[in-house]
């Protein structure tokens, strides 16, 4: 068989083939270990990035490359996005002050921009744990449009917006009833309170909270004592203004019920 092939390969020039098993396996096991070897190098890698930078950094660190793919020569215009913007505490919407106090937290040693209506008012800087303040930052009346920003490395972060609307205008009130300096007497120790308040507005009469309704529109039974009555009418608006008026009603209760006494005759 041997000496048949070899004149079979000799006569039409061709090599001989050996088969070698052994060398075939040991290259393909060579590299299922090197892919799982990358693959443990990479998760090691993450996992690592996430222990020293945090999840929002991966999430940053997203954002980047997928801007970047949209557009790769906007990349240094995208490097911004990677530091983060600065959390700004709490703020009231509407407020009938002339100064507000601006507080939150940055990364440490941020330098943080304060900027209204586009221009820049003022820069403060995070201190060792993060928290940074703007103190006695005026306000115009109506609707002031704040930004603030992160710089790091001379990187920016995207804005973070907020609005605060001045609002000096105390609210509407209009007391219909009862007329000041009214004398009340008989066996009924009650007045109605009523009148035109701003819709939205939280109205109380002598500390007793009195509902609104939307057309302004309010009404409350106060009960009266012997002799003369101070009634307190107060308004206030969200921002914090008032309008106060202010009623006396003179209460004289009957001896007797008519009705009592007509059913005695």
């Amino acid at each position: 068989w041997k000496k048949t092939m070899s004149k079979y390969r000799s006569k039409y020039h061709l090599s001989e083939y050996h088969y070698r098993p052994q060398a075939s396996l040991r290259k393909k096991e060579i590299k299922a270990y090197r892919k799982t070897f990358l693959i443990i190098l990479l998760t090691f890698g993450f996992l690592s990035i996430i222990y020293l930078w945090g999840i929002p950094f991966i999430s940053n660190l997203y954002n980047f490359w997928g801007a970047w793919q949209a557009n790769p020569n906007s990349a240094e215009t995208n490097n911004l996005d990677l530091v983060n913007p600065p959390q700004i505490n709490p703020l009231p919407k509407l407020t009938n002050q002339s100064q507000l106090t601006i507080s939150g937290q940055a990364q440490a040693n941020d330098r943080i921009r304060l900027l209204l209506s586009g221009n820049e008012v003022d820069t403060a800087m995070a201190d060792q744990d993060g928290n940074f303040i703007f103190e006695n930052v005026t306000l115009y009346e109506g609707e002031n449009n704040f930004s603030l920003t992160a710089v790091t490395d001379g990187n920016e972060s995207q804005p973070v917006n907020l609005t605060v609307v001045l609002d000096k205008t105390p609210p509407t009130l209009t007391v219909e009833k009862p007329a000041d300096g009214l004398r009340q007497e008989g066996v009924d120790s009650t007045v109605t309170v009523e009148g035109i308040a701003e819709p939205d507005a939280f109205l109380v009469v002598n500390e007793h909270q009195v509902i609104v309704e939307n057309t302004g529109k309010f009404s409350y039974r106060l009960n009266l004592a012997p002799g003369e009555n101070k009634i307190k009418i107060i308004a206030k608006d969200e921002a914090g203004n008032e309008t106060t008026a202010e009623k006396t009603v003179f209460y004289t209760p009957s001896a007797k019920d008519p009705s009592e006494t007509n059913i005695l005759e």
